[in-house]
């Protein structure tokens, strides 16, 4: 589950009041890893409305990498990293989180 990259209070979340939102998520991508696709899931922070960033920081979420407290997304961004993934089978099979910025 992807709430092992996320830290406090998003991870306080969803094990409290968003715990059946994340299972039900959990159900269905449960249902990705089983199939014979060639998928892949883009988990990004918040969504905000600016422009896009020249690099917005993306990982695969097996790495644990853990994202910043308030990790914000450009929905720009977001568009980008999806149509990258597309057709790059590095990413096939895989569940990406994504921020705009980074913030060690």
């Amino acid at each position: 589950m992807l709430v092992t990259n996320t830290r406090y209070p998003y991870k306080f979340g969803a094990a409290t009041f968003l715990k059946g939102n994340f299972a039900d998520h959990e159900a269905g991508e449960s249902q990705l890893r089983a199939s014979d696709l060639n998928w892949t899931t883009i988990h990004p922070g918040p969504l905000m409305n600016s422009p896009r960033t020249p690099h917005p920081f993306v990982r695969d979420a097996a790495s644990g990498i853990k994202l910043p407290g308030a990790p914000r997304t450009n929905r720009q961004d977001v568009a980008a990293v999806m149509l990258a993934a597309i057709n790059d089978p590095k990413t096939f099979r895989k569940q990406l989180v994504m921020t705009s910025a980074w913030q060690d």
